[in-house]
């Protein structure tokens, strides 16, 4: 038995364990910053335009809503209430 290659190996799997463990680290990190971190409607993840439309095509949704403004009046009449005020014992 060759005791300095025994040792050697060990020493090969203890820096792969220790990248391994830095990556898997890394990666909690991002994952974190991703659900706590702050978060923004703005944040387009996937900018380079690799992801597919469910529609088949790009749409511009600002030209298809429409907004309509409405005034709306109506009278009210408020019903009164009429209380006893202190009740005795």
């Amino acid at each position: 038995m060759n005791y300095e290659a025994i040792i050697a190996q060990k020493d090969k799997e203890i820096q792969q364990q220790a990248a391994k463990i830095e990556e898997l680290a890394h990666q909690i990190t991002l994952l974190q910053k991703l659900i706590y971190g702050r978060k923004s409607e703005r944040f387009i993840a996937n900018a380079d335009g690799a992801q597919l439309s469910i529609f088949g095509e790009q749409e511009n949704t600002q030209e298809m809503v429409e907004t309509q403004k409405e005034t709306i009046t109506y009278d009210r009449t408020k019903r009164r209430v009429t209380t006893r005020g202190r009740l005795s014992f």
